[in-house]
């Protein structure tokens, strides 16, 4: 007699529905609690615990039939690590948007530059940022709990504040979650308050997804061809010009929503992400755009990690590249390459330069790329330097070549493939348009440059130049390839 299988059971995994909640969760391995981090990482931040209106009940119900991603085995889903639990939350969160209809809004696991960058990206498919989720391992008895900590909130903060200050986007939402509770938080303005109050409810509509049109009407203005001669800066009267934000770090949070309360806690949940999908992007049309309704960070050349935020006046030098002495000002976020992260930043003169700190922290990763970028191009300075405690690769800007320009610009890269790489016995391994930016010689001749060196490798045929031919003209057949965040 054969046996009956349950639906959903295999020899005691079962596959959860919305509806079922979040189950339990086993730790295994590790003994640590959630990670805290310092006032030197994370200031402390005040918070305002505020009313939160919840979805529509009338969304809720076609939604809970919905798998949602989670499995048990034996009643409960074991993890080690905080990367085991932001993946589960990751899992939950896009099963929820799945069963709301919002296919076109991404959730991304983002890779960290040291202290200043969430766990996960709530995205829109157009790759812009509406919303942060952090992560944090289930409390342990003995332990600080981390929704409460006032340096866990700073932290949820100072990610939170890169939304509008480098993507425009308002008002600004967060998840702090450890799975087993869950809070919402906001950073104040009047938009994002009002339709918060206590017995509002959150509807969603399609034509509610702020995030799908965010780049309509924008126009964005591209900054001159740069130079790449360099300016001294940061003088003492400069330093002392520049203070940073003093501003109230204050924050609104809900209340901490528990898994035993499982038909609330997925309705906070699913309210917040209509909430952030309903948000607003606005994009700078430049890097320098409204800096007088922002604040920027502050990197300090130094060995202390911590990362501020300030404010910043300052007209931008795009003809001058910046030779820090102390500090630099970072205005916009240019994204992941193949082993980096990448900020366009500017000293206290507005003289511009950029870092990209290696994803994997390594000295021995900028060592190798700071080598390739001596061998392939002796005429531009580039640095190892330490930034807020991190190795980090210094390097002149470039200015991307837009796809209208393309054609026209491929002689240049040509050149510089022939002459920088092949002919030096090298091959650069990552030939793609947004790897590819122009500057003005002391002549004033516009030169092309293949950047993000982290893949070029040596060959004793590299100088045979039929790989050149090869990459020029896939870039050519390439022209509208679709563009990602690598950069540099």
């Amino acid at each position: 007699m054969k046996r009956k299988i349950n639906p959903g059971f295999r020899d005691g995994v079962k596959d959860l529905t919305l509806s079922d909640g979040i189950p339990r969760l086993q730790r295994t391995i590790s003994e640590t609690g959630p990670s805290i981090p310092s006032d030197e990482e994370h200031a402390k931040v005040q918070v305002v615990e505020k009313s939160f209106g919840l979805a529509d009940e009338s969304i809720m119900a076609p939604m809970m039939n919905h798998p949602s991603g989670l499995s048990t085995v034996h009643g409960r889903i074991r993890y080690s690590s905080e990367n085991d639990v932001a993946g589960l939350v990751k899992t939950y969160l896009e099963r929820i948007l799945y069963a709301l209809g919002a296919t076109d809004v991404e959730i991304h696991s983002e890779i960290a530059t040291f202290n200043i960058r969430p766990d996960l990206w709530v995205v829109s498919v157009r790759g812009i940022p509406m919303g942060v989720v952090q992560v944090k391992k289930p409390d342990v008895p003995g332990k600080p709990k981390a929704l409460d900590h006032p340096n866990v909130l700073g932290e949820l903060f100072d990610f939170l504040r890169h939304l509008p200050n480098f993507h425009g986007v308002s008002p600004a939402f967060g998840i702090l979650t450890n799975m087993n509770t869950w809070r919402m938080a906001w950073l104040p303005t009047e938009s994002g308050d009002v339709d918060l109050v206590a017995g509002q409810e959150e509807t969603f509509k399609d034509e509610d997804k702020g995030g799908a049109d965010l780049l309509e009407g924008g126009q964005e203005e591209h900054p001159p061809i740069p130079s790449i001669q360099e300016e001294d800066d940061d003088t003492e009267e400069n330093q002392e010009a520049f203070k940073d934000d003093c501003s109230a770090r204050l924050m609104h949070v809900s209340r901490i929503f528990r898994k035993n309360e499982p038909d609330t806690l997925i309705r906070a949940i699913t309210s917040v992400l209509c909430k952030m999908i309903r948000s607003t992007a606005t994009p700078f049309p430049t890097p320098f755009a409204n800096l007088e309704q922002r604040t920027i960070l502050k990197f300090v050349r130094s060995e202390a990690t911590s990362v501020v935020w300030t404010q910043l006046h300052v007209k931008p030098q795009w003809d001058k590249v910046g030779r820090p002495q102390k500090f630099l000002f970072a205005v916009q976020d240019l994204g992941r390459g193949a082993d980096g992260r990448v900020w366009l930043t500017c000293t206290t003169s507005g003289a511009i330069c950029v870092l990209k700190f290696p994803l994997d922290g390594k000295a021995e990763t900028v060592d190798r790329e700071h080598s390739s970028w001596q061998a392939a191009y002796p005429s531009i300075r580039t640095y190892k330097e330490t930034w807020c405690g991190h190795v980090a690769l210094r390097m002149p800007y470039f200015a991307p070549i837009q796809e209208g320009e393309r054609e026209s610009k491929i002689g240049l890269v040509h050149d510089t493939l022939t002459i920088s790489f092949a002919s030096k016995g090298m091959i650069h391994a990552d030939v793609f348009w947004r790897n590819i930016g122009t500057y003005k010689d002391d002549r004033g001749e516009e030169k092309a440059v293949v950047f993000d060196m982290g893949r070029v490798k040596f060959s004793d045929t590299a100088a045979d130049s039929g790989w050149v031919e090869k990459e020029c003209g896939r870039l050519l057949l390439s022209e509208t390839e679709e563009e990602s965040e690598e950069y540099y």
